[in-house]
């Protein structure tokens, strides 16, 4: 009597093992995370399936179709864009909000007209500072045009933060005569490319 219930023991025992090493099995080799549609979500490179993963133990042996929608650019087509040639630090993007003038074309019966409209847009502005002067300076991706935001002199600066949309920023830099390293948080002044820079 005893024999039998070890025996049923041990089978009972060895399914259960059987079964948890199928499962480790499918979770290592044939589950795989579902991608986000956002930029800020998880960025898989690998085919995705459709299913969620609860359903894939049921499906693995299928085909599997590439959902990727990955655009693959031309080197000779769109060249590297050289921004500043000197040495610089704390390059972010930040969105600025404009005005911009548009064209838009109204009908009143049978003439049509053209009017110069000013319009709300945003505009991405590639922000970094110069390393040797502390200027911070902002390159419009749109027009392509460099243009000068602060004018107040920080020589040697060793890295720079931007914070707050481009508002704010940390700089690091190192003072000569005190021979120490200087943390410095500043307000970033509003400039656009057509104003003078601000200290």
């Amino acid at each position: 009597m005893e024999t039998i219930s070890n025996r049923r023991l041990i089978i009972a025992v060895g399914f259960v093992l059987f079964f948890a090493v199928i499962i480790l099995i499918w979770y290592f080799f044939y589950a795989k995370p579902l991608t986000a549609t956002s930029l800020t979500g998880t960025n898989n490179p690998f085919v995705v399936k459709k299913d969620l993963p609860r359903f894939q133990f049921l499906t693995w042996g299928q085909d599997e179709t590439s959902t990727s929608t990955t655009e693959v650019s031309d080197p000779l087509t769109d060249p590297l864009i050289l921004v500043w040639n000197k040495p610089a630090t704390g390059q972010t993007f930040v969105i600025h909000n404009v005005l911009k003038d548009a064209l838009i074309t109204m009908s009143f019966g049978t003439t049509t007209a053209e009017v110069k409209k000013n319009i709300r847009a945003t505009s991405t502005v590639l922000m970094f500072v110069d390393r040797a002067t502390g200027y911070i300076y902002g390159y419009p991706v749109d027009t392509g045009k460099i243009f000068q935001i602060s004018n107040t002199v920080i020589p040697g600066v060793h890295d720079a933060y931007f914070f707050n949309n481009g508002k704010g920023v940390i700089m690091r830099y190192v003072d000569r005569e005190k021979n120490k390293i200087v943390g410095l948080i500043a307000e970033v002044p509003n400039v656009t490319e057509n104003e003078m820079a601000f200290p």
